[in-house]
């Protein structure tokens, strides 16, 4: 049986996951059902069947009513996951922050050429409340996420804000003691508010290069509030063909 400390339709459908991948179940061929399935993880039905619905959304398997889940012939991985990184360690939040950067200057960059007065207005609305939630020292987290995801919304593109919650979920959980270091020194609060606001004003000023400078320097200074490694690339070249 699974251990109950992990998540259990993570780990089922990571097990599964792999399993394909190896060659255990070879494109086209049919997976157990959902009750052998359930039996012999150790799990309940509906966990099978969450896990089954991650791998079919993945690309990974077909179902075909009245004849069960089959491994899609197409034999890949559509949907980038990234729980795929298993050991959610520094290093991989270090390169998580890598790929927050690159996007929420990119995102801060059309917000600036994109924006509108509503999407200005839901801007300083999350600012001003989590300028709130600092001032009187409460949980300032869910503040925080809607401000990024405002600037999200504010490029006129859907798939930033959906990227955005995919990569909020996935490192919330892995941040969160960080987030409650910063939160525990006010000066640290008060400097990631500012960084916020040079981004919002650049957002506001319609300037693009320097909204998309304003939020790469707040996602690399939050990678120093919480003390992330700078990561060695000295791979031998030999590693690289």
């Amino acid at each position: 049986m699974l251990e109950r400390a992990l998540s259990l339709t993570d780990r089922t459908a990571e097990i599964l996951r792999d399993r394909i991948a190896n060659g255990e179940f070879a494109p086209g061929d049919r997976l157990p059902s959902t009750t052998v399935l359930a039996r012999d993880f150790g799990v309940s039905l509906g966990v099978i069947r969450e896990a089954l619905s991650r791998l079919k959304h993945d690309g990974l398997i077909e179902s075909v009513q009245g004849a069960g889940s089959f491994v899609s012939k197409r034999g890949s991985q559509r949907a980038f996951r990234l729980d795929r990184y298993k050991d959610r360690d520094a290093v991989t939040l270090t390169y998580t922050f890598e790929l927050r950067e690159a996007i929420e200057g990119n995102a801060a960059r059309l917000a600036a050429t994109y924006r509108n007065q509503e999407s200005l207005q839901k801007l300083w609305r999350s600012f001003e409340a989590l300028d709130e939630a600092i001032a009187s020292q409460n949980s300032a987290q869910p503040h925080d996420q809607d401000f990024h995801r405002a600037i999200m919304k504010a490029t006129g593109n859907p798939m930033f804000a959906d990227l955005w919650d995919f990569l909020d979920q996935n490192i919330r959980s892995s941040v969160e003691a960080g987030r409650k270091h910063s939160a525990s020194v006010t000066s640290l609060r008060h400097q990631a508010q500012d960084e916020h606001r040079k981004i919002l004003e650049a957002i506001e000023a319609g300037d693009p290069a320097a909204a998309e400078e304003a939020a790469r320097f707040h996602v690399r200074q939050a990678t120093k509030r919480l003390a992330l490694p700078e990561i060695d690339r000295k791979w031998d070249l030999q590693d690289q063909l």
